[in-house]
């Protein structure tokens, strides 16, 4: 569960306020809703390596597709290993980046076979083109904060939910985060592109569990992604070899 103490605590609604495409009844407090923002900047920052497991469940259209995983990833290199687990628990496919590239493994017979991405995204695997580095965040319980000039906070109607529209000059709205400020909870983000929406993710509030992450639901189309994480390990010690990149076949 993503939590800003202090911040989204004192979110008020004071003023009516008008943008292109945002619609609500009221804005938001300009002052602690920067301050929220700079809040989760410097966070991302500070974030160190981590690793996880829990469950993945990838939907493309009525064809859905269920397996163990576990992760490990270094968010200020850039770096992200996550394994994909058959049954019996043994691995079945494999995802290896860093910041300038990134390949997708799977075994066969006990043989291992390599293919490189061809972009530092997930497009291309999962058909969400989710940016490596933005994927490491959310796995770090964090979220990814685009590059804006203004921000606008605005209500939803008959919700407790508000909204943070991040507007970049010449782009327009590049993001908006929902989130429940007596609850300092996340509740979705959505990222923008030139021709749209990029991704959206949708973070579904778990009963206490030991990590206490949300379980994520990534989605573009018809295709989604949810990650169940079950435990989590911070700051912990880079194994060697972890991030070696595979040789293509």
């Amino acid at each position: 569960m993503l939590r800003f103490a202090g911040i989204f605590s004192v979110l008020m609604v004071i003023s009516a306020c008008s943008w292109p495409g945002v619609r609500g009844p009221a804005d938001g407090n300009r002052v602690f809703a920067g301050r929220m923002l700079s809040e989760i900047i410097a966070a991302n920052r500070d974030l160190g390596p981590f690793k996880g497991l829990g469950n993945i469940r990838i939907r493309y259209g009525e064809t859905i597709l269920s397996a163990r995983s576990a992760w490990i990833a270094d968010p200020q290199g850039l770096r992200l290993r996550i394994e994909i687990m058959g049954p019996g628990g043994r691995p079945a496919a494999r995802l290896v980046a860093n910041g300038s590239m990134a390949f997708f493994s799977r075994y066969d017979h006990g043989s291992l076979f390599s293919r490189r991405l061809s972009e530092r995204s997930l497009n291309s695997l999962v058909h969400i083109p989710i940016k490596v580095n933005e994927f490491i965040l959310f796995l770090a319980g964090s979220i990814p904060v685009q590059p804006y000039d203004d921000f606008l906070v605005r209500c939803t109607v008959n919700s407790d939910r508000q909204v943070v529209f991040l507007k970049k000059k010449w782009h327009g709205i590049v993001e908006k985060i929902g989130f429940i400020p007596g609850k300092s909870v996340v509740t979705d983000v959505e990222v923008y592109g030139w021709f749209g929406s990029r991704f959206r993710v949708d973070m579904v509030t778990p009963p206490e569990t030991e990590t206490a992450l949300p379980v994520m639901i990534f989605s573009h189309g018809d295709v989604s992604v949810r990650i169940e994480p079950e435990r989590q390990w911070r700051d912990i010690s880079i194994p060697a070899g972890a991030f070696d990149m595979p040789r293509p076949e």
